[in-house]
């Protein structure tokens, strides 16, 4: 088998070695899958697809619940107008004026013939699918990483001298 394609798991291998201090104390398989997942954009990808399906579901369910909405407007006016007091001095005259407009408006669709349950469950099928995809890539990841781990550790033994055997007679 060639060991070309596995050099980003046999570079998260050795770092997950070189985290734990020796051969003998950390490499394990399920360190070295644990490692290569947190690290491999393909599983950060799927990961962040089966969250965007989560929320649709939630937004989906959003839709059952009433909308309420709250708006206030509020505006004052001063407008200065001249007052004749005599034939030749005119004086002014302050008006002023002051509004607020509170509005509140309360939505809910109660009759929509099954469309938001049609799409709570839509959402949950995809929600599904994207898990199944996340699913199936970690399969591939951990079954790439046991192969390199394996190949890895095939190379490691055979690269050190066997250890003298002692025959008890």
């Amino acid at each position: 088998m060639d060991c070309a394609g596995f050099e980003f798991y046999f570079r998260a291998t050795q770092r997950a070695v070189a985290v734990g201090g020796g051969y003998e104390q950390s490499l394990r398989t399920g360190r070295a899958c644990g490692s290569c997942g947190a690290v491999n954009p393909e599983t950060r990808l799927a990961w962040s697809h089966a969250k965007e399906a989560a929320a649709a579901v939630g937004l989906a369910k959003s839709e059952y619940y009433p909308l309420l909405a709250l708006n206030a407007a509020a505006q004052s006016a001063r407008l200065p107008e001249q007052v004749p007091w005599t034939a030749q001095k005119l004086g002014y005259m302050d008006l002023e004026g002051q509004e607020l407009c509170p509005m509140a408006t309360l939505e809910w669709v109660l009759l929509d013939f099954g469309r938001r349950a049609a799409d709570v469950r839509a959402a949950r099928a995809r929600l599904l699918a994207a898990n199944l995809g996340f699913n199936a890539r970690h399969q591939v990841i951990v079954f790439k990483v046991q192969s390199a781990f394996y190949q890895l550790s095939s190379l490691i033994a055979a690269s050190t001298p066997p250890k003298r055997l002692w025959i008890l007679r």
